[in-house]
């Protein structure tokens, strides 16, 4: 926004808003005031300060990469979790505690009745605050048949669990009989009284083929008062389970149910309800399973977004609903629809989508797309193109040449910054602001908040991410800013400049490089705008100051131009020690006659 503060002939313009990158297809002269073309390091505040960006320091450091962290409450105490070094570790005051060994894979994390799980593409376990183990050492046995006379049949009651080779039979005697018929081979059996409760230790055998249960006194007639648990022969059956990588929480209305996917294929399982009527993540019924869409592209993300379960595919996108059938013997069971939403645009990079305010990013084919349905009818997204709206088009460049497929994205809710990571780079979008920066060197990955601080790692170290660290870990950020080419109002007139204004905050070491560009001249005077603010921290007696007021601070250069058409600035940061933060920019501009 421009402020005429003098004479037609000599005027004032003013940076008052800054407004982020935008790599603009049409060239650097249409930018508005106070947007970059270049930005590379800088962020901007909800404030709307042009800053450095923070730096890294270490907190911990281990011998292998870090797969995978997590933030929260395990068994009502608050905790900080990292998988490294093919162990679960937990984090207290930069001190590590073992927790159990995980292996070196990538790590997804969820937090489920008090516990935490996590999936590691071929393991699936659980921490209760003091033991990790597999789910499948503890694994909910379900009954499959009820009220089954001793020659067999019955009442098909629960499906059997992917994850347990051990089924229930609840059998209903009829005083007489002495063998009773088992579904399976058994390897092995446990009988119980279910009256008393009591584990009956003797008085039976298995048969040699592990097909019948012989007991030596006929037991007493009733109706399902006999339990038999059996175990098969040691099979598959958890391997689907514990191939999954990522873990959403749906059921409608609730979040009470777990849906696991990420196995490379378009099919997700669920977990089942076990006989106290909760859901159970240690119980996947064999028949809880949803296909998405085709076979030949596979399911990257499940994300609950208001009453509806999203389903991104690398080429389309699909919306699960909550409902209910009756089986054959009227029973009600819970059943999942779906509806397809996309069939053009879905997401690239697998258990990568965010809500961002409540709506999903994804990531497909070098662009960001933000999911939100803008009729005032419905707040699910139904089938309607338009819903996926492109909002990386003022990055186009730095997406194009991104990795989508293998990027890592994270909300910082605090902060209202969407993080983009791929290589070294990341590209940041502060949608409380809705503008763009690119941090450069910048590995972070696995990124986590809690206490209003960010945390990441960076390879094998555990780093926070903090502007009290000018630097990463000593090695210097390299920021710059430059705006587009301003022609102050009028292309067609040449103008002359003899100073501008620099607004900063002071704060702790701190400084900016400033120059000018112009069409007639590519190198200028190269200013330093210097702010201190007296503090022990980090203190440098070479940079001494007694300025310790925290009121901005306004510096008058001298950098002369002349006979230009078109005027840009510059401004840098490349120092460990220092940092910048500026409020604002002001250029006094004299036209002088028309452009020959």
């Amino acid at each position: 926004m421009a402020y005429i503060m003098q004479s037609t002939a000599e005027r004032v313009y003013s940076i008052k808003r800054w407004l982020g990158l935008n790599q603009a297809t049409d060239g650097k002269t249409r930018l508005k005031m106070g947007e970059a073309s270049e930005m590379v390091n800088f962020r901007i505040t909800s404030d709307g300060v042009l800053k450095k960006r923070p730096g890294t320091r270490t907190a911990l450091k281990f011998n292998t990469n870090i797969y995978g962290a997590w933030h929260g409450y395990v068994a009502g105490q608050e905790h900080t979790v990292v998988a490294a070094e093919g162990r679960l570790y937990d984090i207290t005051d930069g001190e590590k505690t073992e927790i159990g060994f995980t292996g070196n894979a990538e790590t997804f994390f969820f937090g489920f009745g008090e516990k935490l799980y996590l999936l590691n593409g071929t393991q699936y376990k659980v921490w209760d605050g003091e033991t990790l183990k597999d789910v499948s050492d503890d694994a909910y046995i379900p009954v499959v048949l009820s009220e089954t006379p001793p020659a067999g049949g019955g009442t098909e009651l629960e499906g059997i669990n992917l994850l347990s080779d051990s089924r229930k039979v609840w059998y209903s005697p009829d005083g007489t009989s002495r063998d009773y018929k088992l579904p399976e081979a058994a390897q092995s059996v446990i009988v119980r009284d279910r009256v008393t409760g009591q584990e009956q230790l003797s008085g039976y055998t298995l048969s040699m083929d592990g097909k019948t249960v012989s007991f030596d006194t006929a037991p007493a007639a009733g109706t399902d008062t006999l339990e038999i648990e059996y175990k098969i022969t040691a099979t598959q059956g958890g391997y689907d389970v514990r191939k999954m990588r990522f873990a959403e929480l749906y059921n409608g209305g609730n979040d009470n149910r777990v849906f696991l996917y990420g196995d490379g294929t378009n099919t997700a399982i669920y977990s089942g309800i076990n006989d106290k009527g909760e859901s159970d993540p240690s119980y996947f019924p064999a028949l809880n399973t949803i296909s998405i869409g085709d076979a030949n592209t596979p399911i990257t993300q499940m994300i609950r977004h208001f009453s509806r379960l999203l389903v991104f595919k690398t080429n389309s996108t699909y919306s699960i609903y909550y409902g209910q059938l009756s089986d054959d013997s009227g029973r009600l069971i819970p059943a999942f629809y779906q509806n397809p939403v996309n069939k053009a645009v879905g997401n690239a990079a697998p258990g990568q989508v965010c809500l961002v305010d409540n709506n999903p990013v994804t990531l497909f084919e070098g662009a960001a797309y933000q999911w939100r349905n803008t009729g005032g009818y419905s707040s699910n997204l139904t089938i309607d193109e338009r819903q996926a709206k492109r909002i990386s088009d003022r990055l186009w460049r730095e997406f194009g040449g991104m990795d989508l497929e293998h990027a890592v994205c994270f909300d910082d809710n605090e902060r209202k910054e969407w993080y983009c990571l791929a290589g070294d780079r990341a590209a940041v979008y502060n949608y409380g602001l809705d503008v763009w920066y690119i941090y450069d060197n910048f590995r972070v990955r696995h990124m986590l908040t809690h206490g209003g601080r960010l945390y990441g790692a960076i390879g094998s170290r555990w780093v926070e991410i903090t502007d009290s660290a000018r630097s990463d870990d000593g090695v210097k950020i390299d920021a710059r800013w430059a705006s587009g080419y301003m022609s102050f109002d009028v292309d067609y007139k040449r103008k002359y400049s003899s100073m501008l204004w620099i607004a900063m905050e002071p704060m702790v070491n701190g400084e900016v490089n400033v120059t000018i560009e112009t069409d007639r001249k590519a190198e200028y005077t190269k200013k330093v705008v210097a702010r201190n603010r007296a503090s022990f921290e980090r203190m440098n007696f070479n940079k001494f100051s007694f300025k310790t007021s925290s009121r901005p601070y306004v510096t008058r250069l001298k950098i002369k131009a002349k006979k230009y058409t078109y005027y840009r600035l510059i401004l840098a940061n490349d120092s460990a020690e220092s940092s910048c933060a500026l409020t604002a920019a002001d250029f006094r501009v004299r036209y002088t006659g028309y452009v020959r």
